[in-house]
């Protein structure tokens, strides 16, 4: 499987919220199996239907035969709560890393989520296919040959070394660009080097056995792959303010209202399958209660409990007219309760031990919502807490 699957599923998706926006049946006008895809034969259904018995008006329609010709089309409207949202990873390279939801930047690998009991399944995004040696010690990835940057700037193994270099060169403080310390970096630290035999072949070459690289490179959350050209010149990363958020993703950056909304819009050259959908506007509201009232008056599409709601008040809206609810399985979601054990008293083990005792996690898993449980113990996942936590004290 390619990421042109998984670009696939994030594209029906945003159709699938579109098309709440029009007034029809639930579903995508003129799909009648369901597989939210119109082919040509749904669609001339739907044309004469709407000529004949108008069941089907022409938003409708006009819908039906963009989804049918795999067209972008319409505008996508999430809200979300805190402006830190608005700009689309303008961090990615600094801390945050890349989420599998992605609509700019892109990695090698990312993972699909499994489903109920069942195997983890990696999907390629600028990596067609990928293969280790007998002993883990060598990776390859072999690349797409058609993406390129929103600039138009071809896209090459390059732009791959030049990532890994970047986080190295930038991932310790001591190091030139002292500063500009890229927690990411972590994940490449298993990394002896990387070439680059062809423009379109990467080879990893390990410090020691890699078995799970794939997994490295996609959890936690992630390595994006940046443009060589753009950022070879910028040497405090983390002070580097980007307005342009050139990637190779199914949308580029298209502008944005300080503090307000940003918008990016469907990439003509995407390598993958292109997006149903022509824009998406991020609108930012200061808190979900005003998220909730633009949902209900139409001027949003959508609102993620990833982006501010909380799972109680989104259950709270299953019956409200024109509003469906969604539910994602997490895969591993965790929400952590965490303190400084360098200052007095949180330095003496008992009073440490006492403060967890004193939590009361049953009301806390109440507050998050259905499905939540509790853990015994803290965790602190070491690739992307850097030297916070004791190499000797990961198990």
């Amino acid at each position: 499987m390619t990421g042109r699957y998984i670009q696939k599923i994030l594209v029906c998706c945003a159709v699938l919220l579109l098309a709440c926006c029009v007034p029809a049946a639930a579903g995508i006008p003129g799909d009648t199996d369901g597989d939210t895809v119109v082919s040509e034969k749904e669609l001339a259904t739907a044309i004469l239907d709407h000529l004949t018995a108008g069941r089907l008006s022409a938003d409708e329609l006009s819908l039906a035969a963009h989804n049918s010709l795999h067209l972008p089309y319409g505008q996508l409207v999430v809200a979300v709560a805190g402006d830190r949202y608005l700009i689309p990873a303008t961090s990615y390279i600094d801390q945050k890393g890349v989420p599998a939801d992605s609509l700019i930047y892109e990695g090698l690998v990312t993972k699909l989520r499994p489903k109920e009991g069942g195997p983890k399944e990696y999907l390629g995004w600028l990596a067609e296919r990928w293969e280790s040696s007998d002993d883990a010690m060598t990776w390859t990835f072999y690349l797409v040959r058609n993406a390129a940057w929103h600039d138009g700037t071809p896209f090459t193994s390059a732009d791959v070394r030049f990532t890994y270099e970047y986080f190295r060169d930038h991932g310790n403080p001591d190091a030139p660009g002292a500063g500009a310390y890229l927690v990411n970096s972590a994940i490449f630290k298993n990394v002896a080097s990387v070439e680059c035999p062809d423009d379109y072949t990467v080879v990893f070459h390990m410090k020691s056995c890699a078995p799970l690289f794939p997994e490295t490179l996609a959890t936690g959350p992630g390595i994006a792959v940046f443009p060589a050209h753009i950022w070879r010149d910028i040497d405090l990363p983390s002070t580097y303010i980007d307005t342009a958020h050139i990637g190779t993703g199914p949308f580029a950056y298209g502008s944005t209202i300080p503090g307000t909304l940003s918008k990016v819009t469907a990439y003509e050259g995407y390598h993958g399958e292109k997006p149903y959908v022509r824009e998406v506007v991020t609108k930012n509201y200061e808190d979900e209660d005003a998220q909730i009232l633009a949902l209900r008056r139409g001027d949003v599409d959508f609102i993620s409990g990833e982006f501010g709601l909380s799972p109680r008040k989104a259950e709270a809206l299953k019956d409200a007219p024109g509003i469906g609810i969604c539910r994602i399985p997490s895969g591993g979601q965790a929400f952590e309760v965490a303190f400084t054990s360098d200052v007095y008293p949180a330095t003496i083990p008992e009073f440490r031990r006492a403060l967890s005792h004193a939590v009361n996690r049953e009301r806390v898993c109440w507050l998050v919502g259905e499905g939540a449980r509790p853990t015994e113990t803290v965790f602190l996942l070491p690739a992307l807490a850097g030297d916070q936590v004791n190499p000797a004290t990961n198990g």
